[in-house]
């Protein structure tokens, strides 16, 4: 129930982007007609491609708070799965070296750590279940989970090139004892990539926030295993601050975007505005049971 993966897959390309993208914002003209920008602008084909990833991510995170009503908080199978993203080498094949999980004042609690050779990396997580609003221990008959998960990956060695990974989650998902749940929170995400080379060296430090409000999912035949929004918005802030240093020069590039996300039927439509251009586009993210459009 983390963003790993994604972290892997932008990483590094993501100091391409906010040089790319960064530095060529102080260009674009301004503009007081009310209009949208050309989908397929170089500058914007790479930023949409990061949104469309996020967005997937940042579901699949919300909907993993499912399987709480199915699996244990702390099993040790999926904290093992959760330290070792197949990006990071060696994988933890035996284990976490720390896993504790315990239930202590209505919650659950589990932290789990592993040491690599290149990298550690931590997570700890809190569960809550509900029953008309009382706590209770069992996810059985529970209509509120309200679940917490933290992680960070951190490099052994911060003088070489490296990335380092941190994100918070914390959604709530109600009326589970009814056939359509709400699902609200928010996500933090952040990234800071390091380039040393012979003589130069560069920075990139990328915040990813999100806000899930009203997001309504609905329950089939199979319970919540297919779950994927039925409506709802996501409000999203991306800012990248890209620094770099060699023989002769310096300089520094900031660009943020504002993104914001409708869903109707796993379809989401999605504006995204980086304070000069507004680009909007729609992209399918999953698909709900029984429903055509």
């Amino acid at each position: 129930m983390r963003l790993l993966k994604l972290t892997a897959l932008t990483g590094m390309s993501l100091l391409l982007l906010a040089f790319f993208v960064g530095c060529g914002s102080d260009d674009k003209p301004t503009t007081t007609t009310p209009s949208y920008g050309n989908n397929t602008d170089p500058d914007f084909v790479p930023v949409q491609d990061e949104i469309n990833g996020l967005l997937v991510e940042i579901v699949d995170d919300m909907l993993d708070g499912f399987d709480n009503l199915y699996v244990t908080p702390g099993d040790t199978v999926n904290a093992r799965a959760d330290l070792s993203p197949s990006w990071l080498e060696p994988d933890p094949v035996d284990g976490p070296d720390t896993l504790i999980a315990i239930y202590q004042n209505d919650w659950y609690f589990v932290y789990a750590s592993y040491t690599g050779d290149i990298y550690r990396s931590r997570l700890w997580d809190s569960v809550q279940f509900q029953n008309d609003g009382t706590a209770q221990q069992s996810a059985n008959n529970a209509d509120y989970i309200h679940f917490i998960d933290n992680w960070e990956v951190t490099s052994l060695n911060q003088d070489v090139t490296h990335s380092d990974f941190s994100g918070r989650n914390d959604y709530v998902i109600s009326h589970l004892d009814e056939n359509i749940a709400t699902i609200e929170g928010a996500t933090e995400h952040n990234v800071n990539a390091v380039y040393v080379g012979t003589d130069t060296t560069m920075t990139l430090d990328y915040e990813f926030t999100s806000v899930a409000t009203d997001i309504q999912i609905a329950k089939f035949v199979t319970g919540w295993h297919s779950a994927c929004p039925v409506s709802g918005t996501i409000d999203m802030t991306m800012t990248n601050d890209f620094a770099w240093t060699n023989a002769s020069s310096s300089g520094q590039s900031s660009v943020s975007w504002e993104i914001d996300v409708t869903f109707s039927n796993g379809t989401a439509t999605i504006y995204a505005d980086n304070g000069t251009v507004t680009w909007r586009y729609t992209c399918e993210v999953c698909t709900v049971p029984g429903v055509t459009e």
